[in-house]
């Protein structure tokens, strides 16, 4: 190759090292060589593209390029050159998916694309410094005229200011090689976009996708035209062709043109995709690549909720971890973080929230872990108890900062200035400390004494008092404050007397105030237990609380009859309780106290008895808390019986709902201490759900659940005035329209058939149907419901083959029942197919996935008929018989389809007999015409009979022949009027495959099938000239006839 020497001239910026002839006349030799090369593994493609750049200049230049001219094209060798181009480009992108020669091209034409945009770049910038250069000459020159007063300036220098300034506005219209090859490449890709190959679509717009941000400045027709090009492969039906289309698009995000045909911009169509795109490789391209602005966030927050694992773990490794401050988050959108990440299902997405959290969020807050939880705003109640957790997992990776956690280092500072903040951490880390072996010594540092402790909750107490009647925000942090130092009170220890001594009194003093929160009563009456002697000493301590509340309560109303005294406060439930006074509970209540409150007005009720209402609900409360930390049997604890009829009683009987309420709950939980009280209150229940208002079901449901689960319904049984009462009760639950009580029921019902507390096929068939029922409306409750059944059945299936066999009973029923709820379907209800809820079924029916299923059994097990391989058997026949009764077709598909999910491998004889004479009888009275369900029901008999071929199973086709033979004079009659039927009717309407299945049902006995032929030939008139509802009588009489025929064979 003959090559030109180099010459010295400073304004050329760039010229080809060969000779323009001999490029041209090997252009198809040196562009291969030059594509050739870039294919292989350990190709420099940088120098590829400098020769093909150098390619490039010889065969479209006619001269060099020079700073601040324009190029001197050869339009005949530039067309010579891009057609060379573009045929090497056609051999790219018919190449098959992930080709890695293929994609080290494309890479090539990428980076070819950087390199002569960075050669242009710098013309660019060199012709700007030489005009820069230029006009500060002049302008010396200028100002050396403009000395000498009298004389005038030139035209000549006014000519050449005149075309400085019309070439700095042309600087960007001049065309280079460049600027065209751009061109030239994306119209041929283009028209890629257009073809019926989906590889040559994905090819183009992965090329284009590579090289975008390489382009530079585009003319604006062959912009809008990328633009439309890349809008319609974002919707393309291959999933691939939208990946490559969405990454184009994320380099374009900053445009916000708005497209005239939708009136969408380019993110506002990138947020649709990653919200509605199917797949799931398009979705996580676009959260990679889209930048995280205020428009973003929300798609972004809901992309934590993504189907995908990688996904979800993407949102938080990327764009969130990339967020420059948390706080331009809303606090509903932190929220949503900070609960589906620590709560997903998938332990890598856990583990990238938790990566985000304590690098990249922290490192937001200076790396304080106070000012974090400030910004967090970790002492409102929704973000608390994430918060605990989210700071218990990063305590595990960062022992390092639990061991410089030191409060007792400012001691009286720290723990007498505590913020919600401070409070939370203190707690926290007092918690993981006690929560992890061998850190006794740490936990001994940092952990107060119990005297210190509680002179702090007594200072935070009173803080909370003082401020308790105001709305400022002090109120709500000392309340939080307070909350935190009594969980730290159940990590102390209290072998020191007089502290427990000093924290009994506190608790004392605590309960008997009017200002004690219910959320502080739980934490109160806990510590209450944990410093008590015995149950014995706990439960006596608090009845004798509650009589003093009573007795303050007697005195103050004995007052208010002497003469007027200062009310008390009324708290936030005694303005409900006052709200909810005049309508009774049950409408078999006492009718003279219905009457009474309900001529009563709640806001004309006079202050004593709203007064007497608060405390009744007071000692209720606590009550309630203490018989949730008591389990010693109320017959060994007699001081509660005493509670019980002087308070929980009178409290069921009110008439008020919020009391009744309250009274049933403890009620209940005196009932689980007790099971003489639970047999004689089982009634209440009942009555509370068949005749309550809601709010009172949804207490009684819980009640019932809990003591049924305690000691079992048979035990209750005698004590019903019917046995189908608990039936009845679960079934009004089950059934009724709020949702919340439907929930409520079926995890009751789900805790009882698990531990074998109770068992009924119908409520089973229920909560089937409960579980596939069309839904238009998803609230919470329903998907608890979802959430529950969805646990359940599996874990209940599974367990035993008690279990298994219950859920049989009803598997064909509910699944006939969906089918016919499905074949009705509204149009704004959705509902699981009835096809993928047959495979759901016969999955709960396999007894291979029995928890306690034997690694080995026998393939037919004759002499244990309970055996568990026999429920799928059970379910085959009662499958076929629907099919050969039912004439709807959707039923009929999906019951062969559940047949064929069955296992059918290891069943007993005497159900394989069943299930191949089923199979013939729906080939001769009811054959399957439509085409979807006739292949299903061949899939059936071919699977039967490779079951019959399997090892092992000549023994059993043996015995079916023999008895096929044994049975032909039994059956003679039946097959000649049969085939007698089939001669009546025209020979074209029979079927081919209709024939063949009588060939194979007399293959047996072809030599009796000759003289049963002319037998049948003789009785061919006469069955011409019966009727068809005598043709009918005999048909039923050859089905019972052949079913007493296989009786008596049993």
């Amino acid at each position: 190759m003959v090559r030109r020497k180099n010459t010295v001239d400073p304004n050329v910026i760039e010229k080809s090292t060969m000779e323009k002839a001999t490029a041209l006349a090997n252009l198809q030799s040196l562009m291969s060589d030059i594509f050739d090369d870039a294919q292989k593994q350990d190709a420099n493609l940088r120098a590829d593209a400098i020769k093909l750049r150098d390619l490039q200049m010889a065969c479209c230049l006619n001269a060099p390029r020079k700073i601040g001219e324009p190029e001197d094209i050869d339009f005949e060798g530039e067309d010579r050159f891009l057609k060379m181009v573009h045929k090497m480009v056609n051999l790219v992108i018919k190449t098959k998916k992930r080709e890695p020669t293929a994609d080290r091209v494309q890479r090539f034409i990428a980076g070819f694309l950087q390199y002569i945009q960075s050669k242009d770049e710098e013309a660019k910038q060199k012709a700007r410094e030489k005009e820069t250069t230029t006009t500060a000459a002049t302008e010396d020159v200028d100002m050396e005229e403009a000395t000498q007063p009298d004389i005038p300036q030139s035209e000549s220098t006014k000519t050449t200011q005149s075309q400085n300034v019309e070439e700095e506005e042309e600087e960007g219209e001049y065309e280079t090689v460049t600027s065209r090859f751009v061109e030239s490449l994306l119209r041929h890709l283009f028209k890629g976009f257009l073809d019926s190959k989906a590889i040559i679509r994905t090819r183009c717009c992965q090329i284009i996708a590579l090289s975008i941000s390489s382009m530079g400045e585009l003319d604006e027709d062959l912009y809008q035209d990328l633009k439309s090009h890349l809008f319609e492969s974002h919707l393309d039906k291959d999933a691939n062709v939208r990946a490559q289309a969405v990454t184009a698009l994320c380099r374009l995000q900053s445009d916000n043109e708005v497209n005239p045909s939708d009136g969408q911009t380019i993110l506002d169509k990138l947020m649709w995709s990653v919200r509605h795109d199917p797949s799931a490789e398009v979705r996580r391209l676009i959260l990679f690549n889209i930048d995280v602005t205020q428009e973003t966030i929300p798609y972004l927050v809901k992309s934590i909720r993504d189907p995908d694992d990688t996904n979800r773990r993407v949102v938080y490794l990327k764009p969130l971890s990339d967020l420059s401050n948390f706080t331009i988050l809303s606090f509903e959108e932190r929220l949503q973080i900070l609960q589906w990440g620590l709560n997903d299902r998938a332990e890598l997405v856990r583990k990238a929230a938790l990566k985000m959290f304590s690098e990249r969020w922290i490192a937001h807050a200076s790396n304080n872990l106070i000012e974090f939880l400030e910004r967090l705003e970790a002492t409102r109640p929704a973000v608390s108890p994430l918060v605990e957790k989210l700071l218990k997992v990063f305590f595990k990776d960062r022992m390092d900062i639990v061991n410089e956690i030191n409060f007792d280092a400012v001691l009286d500072e720290f723990w007498n200035n505590l913020s919600g903040e401070s409070a939370l951490l203190a707690k926290a880390v007092i918690e993981f400390l006690q929560s992890q072996d061998g850190l006794d010594e740490r936990l001994d540092d940092i952990l107060p004494e119990v005297t210190r402790h509680v002179f702090n909750l007594e200072n935070y107490y009173n803080l909370y008092r003082a401020h308790v009647n105001t709305e400022d925000a002090g109120m709500t942090n000392y309340e939080f404050v307070l909350t935190q130092l009594l969980d730290i009170s159940l990590c102390l220890d209290y072998a020191d007397e007089v502290g427990r001594r000093k924290m009994f009194e506190f608790l004392r003093h605590v309960l008997k105030s009017e200002e004690l929160l219910d959320d502080h009563l739980e934490r109160v009456i806990k510590i209450f237990r944990m410093i008590s002697i015995d149950e014995r000493d706990f439960t006596r301590s608090i009845i004798e609380i509650i009589s003093d509340i009573q007795e303050e309560a007697e005195g103050e109303e004995e007052q208010f009859e002497d003469g007027p005294t200062k009310r008390t406060r009324l708290t936030e439930t005694a303005m409900a309780i006052r709200a909810n006074s005049s309508s009774p509970s049950l409408k078999n209540s006492d009718e003279e106290a219905e009457e009474k409150d309900g001529t009563q007005e709640p806001e004309k009720l006079q202050p004593h008895v709203q007064d007497n209402l608060v405390v009744q609900f007071r000692c209720l409360s606590i009550c309630k808390r203490m018989l949730e930390n008591s389990y010693e049997p109320l017959t060994d604890n007699s001081s509660l019986y005493g509670l019980l009829n002087d308070l929980i009683v009178p409290a069921v009987q009110n008439a008020d709902t919020l009391l009744r309420q309250e009274g049933l709950h403890c009620l209940g939980l005196c009932c689980t201490l007790d099971k003489r009280l639970a047999q004689h209150n089982i009634t209440l229940f009942i009555t509370c759900i068949k005749h309550g208002h809601e709010d009172l079901v949804k207490k009684a449901v819980r009640t019932l659940g809990d003591v049924l689960l305690m000691y079992g319904v048979d035990t209750m049984v005698e004590y019903l005035s019917s046995p189908n009462d608990v039936r009845e009760v679960f079934e009004f639950g089950l059934d009724h329209d709020n949702t919340e009580i439907q929930s409520l029921t079926t995890q009751a019902l789900c805790k009882l058939m698990l531990f074998n507390r109770f068992d009924d096929n119908e409520l089973l068939r229920l909560m089937v149907l409960l579980y596939f029922f069309p839904q238009t409306e998803i609230d919470e409750a329903s998907n608890t419901i979802h959430q529950c059944l969805a646990y359940f059945f599996p874990a209940y299936c599974y367990s035993s083959a008690a279990h298994q066999k219950a859920i049989s009973n009803i598997t064909i029923p509910a699944l006939e029942e969906l089918c016919h709820v499905y074949s009705d379907l509204a149009a704004d209800e959705t509902m699981t197919n009835p096809k993928n809820i047959s495979d759901m079924l016969a999955d709960w029916n396999d007894p291979e996935k029995l928890a306690n299923a034997r690694s080995k059994q026998s393939n037919f097990i004759e002499s244990d008929q309970d055996s568990v391989f026999q429920v799928p058997g059970t379910l085959a026949v009662q499958a076929l018989k629907v099919i050969l009764n039912e004439s709807e077709d959707l039923r009929r598909k999906t019951l062969c389809h559940f047949v064929l999910r069955l296992r059918l491998d290891k069943i007993s004889y005497q159900q394989m007999k069943e299930i191949r004479d089923l199979i013939r009888k729906i080939d001769k009275k009811r054959p399957i015409k439509v085409m979807p369900t006739r292949r299903a029901f061949e899939k059936i008999a071919n699977r039967f009979d490779s079951i019959l071929t399997q090892e092992g199973q000549q023994d059993i086709q043996t015995t079916l022949e023999d008895e096929d033979e044994e049975e032909e004079p039994r059956e003679e009659v039946s097959r000649t009027n049969l085939r007698s039927r089939k001669r009546g009717r025209d020979e074209d309407e029979i079927s081919e495959e209709e024939s063949e299945e009588e060939e194979d049902y007399e293959k047996k006995d072809r030599n009796d099938d000759d003289n049963d032929e002319e037998e049948g030939d003789e009785d061919e008139d006469e069955d011409e000239d019966e009727d068809e509802e005598e043709d009918e009588d005999q048909e039923d009489d050859e089905d019972q006839e052949s079913e007493e025929e296989e009786e008596s064979d049993e």
